[in-house]
Order: C-alpha cells, then sequence, then structure tokens
C-alpha cells in the first residue's frame, strides 16, 4: 500500500486547475499552508465536469490548516477567494494510500431543463460489478434546481427508503437571464444499497447531473496477504488533543485495532505497516514511535499480545511516507486482534 502526496495547484484567483486523486483511497489528509486573508476552497467532481465544493479553508495571517476528505473522489481543484501577502505563496496537497482501481465513479441521472419527476430504478451492482460499492460512497447533484431532489435506496428494487435530498430555494433571476447552474455539497452515505432512484420536485433552469463515487475494497485475501486499512479499523485513541500526549509524554496508545481472520493466512506471518507520519512542528518533543502489536487478549488493551514491528524514530515535521516490516511471528490462528500504537518523545 504505497503512499502518494498529490500537490493541488493554487490559483490566484477563480477556479485552479484539475488535481486527479482517483487512486487515494479511504480517509485522506488536505494541507493547505501560506500566508493569505480570505478564503479558498476545494472543490471535487467524480467525472471531472461537476465539480462541487467539499473543504472551505479561511484565514487572516498565516496558517497550516488539516482537514480530512473521507469519501471517494476523482479529482479536485482550489478556488481561490484570498489575497496572499505579497511575496508569499500558498500551497494545497492531499495525502493518503494508493489503491489504483479500487475507487469507481458513474453518472447516474441526467434531467434535462423543464423536466422532473421520479427517473428509472438503477442497478448499482450492473454498474459496480460484482457487489456494488462499499464504503466512501456519495453522490454529487450539479444543476439549476428550484425545488428538491431526493436520493432513495433499496435492497429488492421494490421497497425505497430515503438517504437524503438536496434542495435550493426560490433564485432572483440574473440580469443577463441567463440560468445558473448551483454546486451542492456532495451527499455522504453509509448505507450499502443496490437499488437507487431519484425524484426531481421543483424547477430546472439547467441540465441536472447526478452522479456517484465509491470504493470496492480488493479482496482482503490477495496473493495470501490480510489487508487492514485505517478506514475499515477502530479509532481508540486520536493524536490531536490526545491527554496522553501532554504530561505523560511517555505514555504508549493504541490508536487502531482491528479483529483480523489470521487464520486465513498460512504460516507465519510477517507485518507491514504503510503510512503517512508527521511529528508536529510546533512541539516541543520532536521524535515518534509506532509499533504494531497482534494477539492481544481484551480490545482497547494491549496485554497479552506479541510485538511484531516497530518503526524508527520519526523526526520529520513534514509529511512522509514510510513502510515498515517486521520479522516472522506465529500464526496466532483463529481471529487475532491487531493494534498499532503511538508514542511521543521517544529516548
Amino acid at each position: 500500500m504505497p503512499i502518494a502526496i498529490v500537490p493541488v495547484a493554487v490559483p490566484p484567483s477563480g477556479d485552479g486547475p484539475v488535481a486527479n486523486i482517483s487512486a487515494l483511497v479511504g480517509r485522506k489528509t488536505v494541507t493547505l499552508t501560506g500566508f493569505f486573508q480570505g478564503v479558498y476552497t476545494l472543490l471535487a467532481s467524480h467525472n471531472n465536469a461537476n465539480f462541487v465544493p467539499v473543504l472551505i479553508f479561511n484565514s487572516d495571517g498565516r496558517e497550516s490548516i488539516k482537514l480530512t476528505l473521507p469519501d471517494s473522489y476523482f479529482s479536485v481543484r482550489v478556488r481561490a477567494g484570498a489575497n496572499v501577502v505579497p511575496g508569499g505563496t500558498v500551497a494545497v496537497e492531499v495525502a493518503g494510500v494508493t489503491k489504483a482501481g479500487e475507487n469507481q465513479f458513474a453518472t447516474l441521472a441526467t434531467f434535462p431543463p423543464g423536466s422532473g419527476g421520479t427517473g428509472p430504478v438503477i442497478d448499482t451492482t450492473l454498474l459496480f460489478a460484482p457487489t456494488g460499492l462499499e464504503s466512501g460512497i456519495n453522490f454529487i447533484c450539479a444543476g439549476g434546481l428550484t425545488g428538491t431532489v431526493s436520493v432513495e435506496g433499496s435492497n429488492d428494487g421494490v421497497g425505497f427508503n430515503g438517504i437524503g435530498t438536496f434542495q435550493a430555494g426560490e433564485r432572483q433571476r440574473p440580469l443577463l437571464g441567463l440560468a445558473q447552474a448551483l454546486e451542492f455539497s456532495p451527499l455522504s452515505t453509509g448505507d450499502n444499497t443496490r437499488y437507487l432512484r431519484f425524484t426531481v420536485d421543483g424547477r430546472l433552469d439547467t441540465p441536472l447531473v447526478l452522479t456517484i463515487g465509491g470504493r470496492i475494497p480488493a479482496t482482503l485475501f490477495a496473493a495470501g496477504a490480510l489487508v487492514l486499512d485505517e478506514e475499515e479499523g477502530r479509532a481508540v485513541k486520536e493524536v490531536a488533543g490526545n491527554p496522553s500526549f501532554g504530561p505523560n509524554l511517555g505514555t504508549e496508545v493504541i490508536l487502531y485495532e482491528w479483529e483480523a481472520p489470521t487464520a486465513s493466512l498460512p504460516g507465519a506471518i510477517t507485518a507491514e505497516l504503510d503510512a503517512i507520519v508527521q511529528v508536529l512542528p510546533d512541539t516541543n518533543f520532536p521524535t515518534a514511535v509506532f509499533r504494531v502489536y497482534v494477539g492481544a487478549t481484551n480490545p482497547g488493551d494491549t496485554a497479552g499480545s506479541t510485538l511484531v514491528l516497530t518503526t524508527p524514530n520519526i523526526t520529520s515535521n513534514v509529511e512522509i511516507g514510510i513502510t515498515v516490516s517486521g520479522l516472522p511471528f506465529a500464526n496466532p490462528g483463529l481471529r487475532a486482534l491487531v493494534q498499532i500504537t503511538g508514542q511521543i518523545d521517544v529516548p
């Protein structure tokens, strides 16, 4: 699971160039650094044509802002609405794990101006064979809408339940009489539904396009490997604001853990950790280490486990990708807890 950091060009005004992030899966970190006054907006798209706002960065001085982008998108671009300090620069980058081909996208429906009502039922397993999308699922809606668009899902194609809506109130007519398309924030869902349908209740002054993005994770057992992804893991402690990283700097805390079907793996096991890591530049304790444990007796506690991997000391105050492998260890069989811990100010 290689790590990638994708730079996104920041324009002096308007919308900037498009950056492809279709290979980045799961939770992605978006970082904006610079000295500016105003607002920058990150726009995202499933089809490289219809872009909508997903993250907003605002400041009146020097900033280094990190936000999380959890869902699946094909591409992003930056919209500038800020003044950069003369001679200064603003930089944006998106970092995440790369798994080419797992994120998938499609246009689900296009309603022409003046149309409305309920569209046809869509079987997502035909678009995304064989299972349909499994995670990171979100819908994008763009068009000249006054009214609502309802998104419904079903597992049998007969009984439908609401997933969410896009809604826009009455707008003033533009001076030139030209209809304007609206940009709605994406509609995210954790529901895994096979069938979808859309209902437009209102007026369309421009074409309305509905797209979908999501992920089908690769099999967990490909080539004798068991892949444990942060997105499917259980977050035990968050690094930011964790008291364990304050007065008790030597305290080791569990960051993520999984219940893994280790019996599916033959023979001895070797652990590999692929991650994006960073020691915050404003900390007084600029060293960190991460460890992997297998076989703990109870969730939330490493007691009874085997330490199978330890990273070198991390001192970088910018994001870097690391890949660290441990030594082979005995297979615990059945299912086992796998835990990643973090500790800062390591001697």
